[in-house]
Protein backbone atom coordinates (compact mmCIF):
# COMPACT_ATOMS: atom_id res chain seq x y z
CA UNK A 1 0.00 0.00 0.00
CA UNK A 2 1.01 3.58 -0.63
CA UNK A 3 0.43 6.43 1.80
CA UNK A 4 1.00 9.99 0.59
CA UNK A 5 2.98 8.72 -2.36
CA UNK A 6 5.43 6.71 -0.24
CA UNK A 7 5.40 2.94 -0.47
CA UNK A 8 5.48 0.88 2.70
CA UNK A 9 8.81 -0.60 1.59
CA UNK A 10 10.55 2.80 1.40
CA UNK A 11 8.99 3.82 4.73
CA UNK A 12 10.44 0.76 6.46
CA UNK A 13 13.84 1.43 4.90
CA UNK A 14 13.74 5.03 6.12
CA UNK A 15 12.73 3.90 9.58
CA UNK A 16 15.56 1.37 9.67
CA UNK A 17 18.09 3.99 8.55
CA UNK A 18 16.83 6.45 11.17
CA UNK A 19 17.02 3.77 13.85
CA UNK A 20 20.59 2.92 12.82
CA UNK A 21 21.64 6.60 12.83
CA UNK A 22 20.25 7.20 16.29
CA UNK A 23 21.77 3.97 17.62
CA UNK A 24 25.24 4.79 16.30
CA UNK A 25 25.25 8.48 17.33
CA UNK A 26 27.53 9.18 20.32
CA UNK A 27 25.93 10.42 23.48
CA UNK A 28 26.47 14.06 24.57
CA UNK A 29 28.94 13.06 27.29
CA UNK A 30 31.14 11.29 24.73
CA UNK A 31 30.99 14.33 22.41
CA UNK A 32 31.94 16.64 25.29
CA UNK A 33 34.85 14.41 26.32
CA UNK A 34 36.12 14.29 22.74
CA UNK A 35 35.84 18.08 22.38
CA UNK A 36 37.70 18.51 25.66
CA UNK A 37 40.53 16.25 24.48
CA UNK A 38 40.81 18.13 21.19
CA UNK A 39 40.83 21.48 22.99
CA UNK A 40 43.40 20.23 25.49
CA UNK A 41 45.52 18.85 22.66
CA UNK A 42 45.41 22.22 20.87
CA UNK A 43 46.45 24.00 24.05
CA UNK A 44 49.33 21.55 24.54
CA UNK A 45 50.41 22.03 20.92
CA UNK A 46 50.25 25.82 21.28
CA UNK A 47 52.38 25.67 24.45
CA UNK A 48 54.86 23.35 22.74
CA UNK A 49 55.23 25.68 19.76
CA UNK A 50 55.47 28.74 21.98
CA UNK A 51 58.27 27.07 23.96
CA UNK A 52 60.01 26.16 20.69
CA UNK A 53 59.81 29.81 19.60
CA UNK A 54 61.18 30.93 22.97
CA UNK A 55 64.12 28.56 22.53
CA UNK A 56 64.64 29.78 18.96
CA UNK A 57 64.75 33.37 20.18
CA UNK A 58 67.27 32.50 22.92
CA UNK A 59 69.50 30.85 20.34
CA UNK A 60 69.20 33.36 17.47
CA UNK A 61 68.11 36.56 19.21
CA UNK A 62 64.97 37.07 17.09
CA UNK A 63 61.67 35.46 16.13
CA UNK A 64 62.07 35.67 12.36
CA UNK A 65 61.95 31.92 11.77
CA UNK A 66 63.06 31.13 8.19
CA UNK A 67 60.54 29.39 5.95
CA UNK A 68 63.28 27.79 3.85
CA UNK A 69 64.96 25.79 6.62
CA UNK A 70 63.45 22.27 6.86
CA UNK A 71 64.41 22.07 10.54
CA UNK A 72 62.07 24.96 11.40
CA UNK A 73 59.33 24.40 8.83
CA UNK A 74 56.52 23.69 11.34
CA UNK A 75 57.69 26.46 13.68
CA UNK A 76 57.83 28.92 10.79
CA UNK A 77 54.30 27.98 9.75
CA UNK A 78 53.04 28.34 13.34
CA UNK A 79 54.67 31.78 13.73
CA UNK A 80 53.15 32.91 10.42
CA UNK A 81 49.71 31.70 11.59
CA UNK A 82 50.05 33.43 14.96
CA UNK A 83 50.99 36.70 13.29
CA UNK A 84 48.04 36.41 10.94
CA UNK A 85 45.65 35.73 13.83
CA UNK A 86 47.15 38.63 15.76
CA UNK A 87 46.51 41.06 12.91
CA UNK A 88 42.96 39.79 12.49
CA UNK A 89 42.25 40.19 16.19
CA UNK A 90 43.91 43.61 16.25
CA UNK A 91 41.64 44.81 13.46
CA UNK A 92 38.62 43.55 15.40
CA UNK A 93 39.80 45.30 18.58
CA UNK A 94 40.14 42.14 20.67
CA UNK A 95 42.09 41.91 23.93
CA UNK A 96 45.79 41.24 24.19
CA UNK A 97 46.96 37.67 24.60
CA UNK A 98 50.17 35.80 25.45
CA UNK A 99 51.98 36.90 22.30
CA UNK A 100 51.15 40.61 22.52
CA UNK A 101 53.46 43.04 24.32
Amino acid sequence: PTTLGISSRSTSTSTTAASFASASAPDPATKAATASKISHSREENWEHMFNALTQYKKEYGHCLVPKTCPEYKSLSHWVYRQRSLFMTRKRKGEKKNTLTP
